[in-house]
C-alpha cells in the first residue's frame, strides 16, 4: 500500500516522510551525521514541527539541518497538497549521488532514526 492510499484510509493526524536528503547545487547542506530536515519541497510542511525537529536534534546533541527544495518531492509532500493530514514532516540522511549508489557519513543514518524516536515520543 503507498503512502497516499494509506492516508486516503487512514487521515492521520500527522504524516512522516523519511527520504534521503540530495546535497544539491544551491542548498546549504553539508555531508554530515546531522538528519535533514525538509521544510519545502512540493508542499511546505508545517513550520512548528520542522522547527520541533530541529530543536529535538539539538537536544539529542546532534542538530540537524534545515532545507528548502524547490524540485523535489516526498510523500509526505503528496499527501500535504490531497489535504489527507493536518501535518506533515519529512526528514533523512544528507547524501551525495543517486539511482544506484548513495554516499552518506556513516553515523546520518542512526541519527535519523534517533530523531524518528524522539520525535514520536513528543507526539504522544
Amino acid at each position: 500500500m503507498g503512502a497516499m492510499r494509506a492516508a486516503q484510509l487512514l487521515r492521520p493526524d500527522v504524516c512522516i516522510a523519511l527520504d534521503t536528503s540530495p546535497v544539491a547545487h544551491g542548498t546549504p547542506l553539508v555531508m554530515d551525521p546531522r538528519p535533514v530536515v525538509w521544510y519545502r519541497e512540493r508542499a511546505y510542511h508545517n513550520k512548528s514541527e520542522c522547527d520541533r525537529l530541529l530543536q529535538l536534534g539539538d537536544e539529542l546533541g546532534f542538530g540537524a539541518q534545515a532545507c528548502l527544495y524547490a524540485n523535489s518531492g516526498s510523500d509526505a509532500g503528496r499527501v500535504k497538497d490531497a489535504g489527507l493530514a493536518g501535518r506533515t514532516v519529512c526528514f533523512g540522511f544528507a547524501r551525495e549521488n543517486s539511482h544506484g549508489y548513495e554516499i552518506t557519513h556513516q553515523d546520518s543514518l542512526p541519527n535519523v532514526v534517533r530523531l524518528l524516536v524522539a520525535y514520536l515520543r513528543q507526539l504522544t
